[in-house]
């Protein structure tokens, strides 16, 4: 079964690089604090994939159910939240 992301943040170009050097001056963990201050529990739009929606040669980082995704050279960063969706039976 698919996994389903809740988008949390899609930052590219100026608001990308901003995150994107914090992550190479503080590292990984310091970038995704930042982009958690984006996160509001059930206020992100839920994207349900057949795959992740990150792309290959994305960089990745997890930290329990969130994953911050980036290519530096686009430049562009993400945060998703992996979700549960309960299986609705009649």
């Amino acid at each position: 079964m698919p996994e389903t992301y809740e988008s949390i943040v899609f930052l590219r170009e100026e608001d990308a690089a901003e995150v994107l050097a914090v992550m190479e001056t503080q590292g990984e963990k310091a970038a995704l604090a930042q982009l958690m201050g984006y996160y509001e529990p059930g206020e992100g739009t839920i994207i349900g994939t057949k795959g992740e929606p990150w792309k290959t040669g994305d960089g990745l980082y997890r930290e329990g159910n969130f994953v911050m995704y980036y290519d530096a050279k686009a430049p562009y960063i993400a945060l998703v939240h992996r979700i549960e969706i309960k299986a609705f039976h009649h």
